[in-house]
């Protein structure tokens, strides 16, 4: 509460947690090049080239330590799962770092016990294994997750592109409008509790369904919003095709949580990093279509978000019937790529 005192007076709303608490990205763009860092993807690739790393860190998006810790590892599993198939019985390594928000130290041991608790049983549902790790304290807790895998990096194909190619998502929207309302004392519980339940799902099957279905590109919809990892996954198959396209997104079609759609619809809650997201892809977008609480989805900042990828037509009607039975009963076909036009067109 004090944060937030100190960033009212400064002009600012309230902050959110999670993944909606990453650098605006333009500004980590900006930073990035400035400082002559390549970005190499959701995972990088090294060694004999079956080796993929990550690293990522969460705030709490909750409150709940175990939650925090379980929901940190499922993300950060997700680029490695969106990179390349694991090799079998090649177990994901997990070197964990965890900062403890300060106080009585009895108060820090326990939280930081139950932080663990949600780290090995993440762990144990995506059979990885945590080798190292390290602790600290700050002003709040955040868990901060490196991945490391063997696997076959992931090539998509090289050939002509389909006449027809689809976009799907496997996971809803609207985590980080609940999770903003829910702080600010409006969320409902039901609503949470689905948010908590697709936050906590894991998405290596998803990706390894949709590299199965011949995807063009493909990633996690993380803390920029829908829109942003869309424009990211069409300049990925415009550089390895050589083709300019853009897409067009089907607005009602695309997955929600319960509640979010209320919560965009008949307030002003915001996750305080959508602003900047629709900001950031505001010259690749053109949205035929005055209502903003359907467009505002597009860049509301997800935690463990789904998986979005570009798929052949033919093999995405099939990839989504399989998921919908399996695994992931919210999966949807949301738009598709179109060769008529550059950037993302939402109607």
């Amino acid at each position: 509460k004090k944060v937030w005192v100190e960033e009212r007076k400064s002009g600012q709303k309230m902050r959110c947690e999670a993944c909606a608490a990453k650098v605006e990205a333009g500004s980590l763009v900006a930073a990035l090049k400035n400082a002559s860092v390549v970005q190499s993807g959701d995972a990088a690739i090294f060694g004999d080239r079956q080796w993929l790393q990550s690293v990522d860190a969460m705030t709490s998006p909750l409150g709940d330590p175990y939650l925090h810790g379980f929901i940190a590892v499922i993300h950060a599993l997700s680029d490695l799962y969106v990179c390349g198939q694991l090799l079998e019985n090649q177990r994901p390594k997990l070197a964990i770092l965890v900062t403890g928000g300060r106080g009585l130290p009895s108060i820090e041991a326990n939280r930081l016990l139950a932080i663990m608790h949600g780290v090995k049983a993440a762990a144990a549902q995506e059979g990885a294994d945590i080798i190292t790790g390290h602790s600290a304290t700050g002003p709040v807790d955040q868990v901060s997750v490196t991945v490391t895998g063997r696997a076959l990096p992931y090539v998509p194909p090289q050939a002509e592109l389909p006449a027809e190619v689809g976009i799907f998502l496997s996971k809803p929207l609207g985590v980080g409008a609940l999770l903003v309302a829910r702080r600010l004392g409006a969320g409902r519980a039901l609503s949470i509790s689905a948010a908590i339940a697709s936050m906590k799902a894991s998405n290596r099957r998803a990706a390894e369904c949709a590299m199965a279905a011949g995807a063009l590109a493909l990633t996690d919809v993380t803390g920029f919003g829908l829109a942003r990892h869309i424009e990211n996954v069409i300049q990925d198959i415009e550089t390895n095709l050589k083709v300019k396209m853009g897409a067009a997104l089907f607005l009602h079609k695309i997955p929600i949580l319960e509640g979010a759609s209320k919560i965009l619809e008949n307030t002003s809650i915001r996750a305080s990093l959508s602003p900047s997201n629709k900001n950031s892809v505001r010259n690749f977008m053109d949205l035929n279509t005055k209502n903003t609480s359907l467009t505002d989805i597009l860049f509301d900042p997800q935690t463990s978000g789904g998986i979005v990828a570009v798929v052949p037509t033919a093999n995405a009607n099939k990839l989504v019937a399989h998921l919908q039975k399996s695994i992931a009963p919210k999966t949807a076909i949301i738009g598709s790529l179109s060769f008529e036009h550059t950037g993302i067109i939402a109607n």
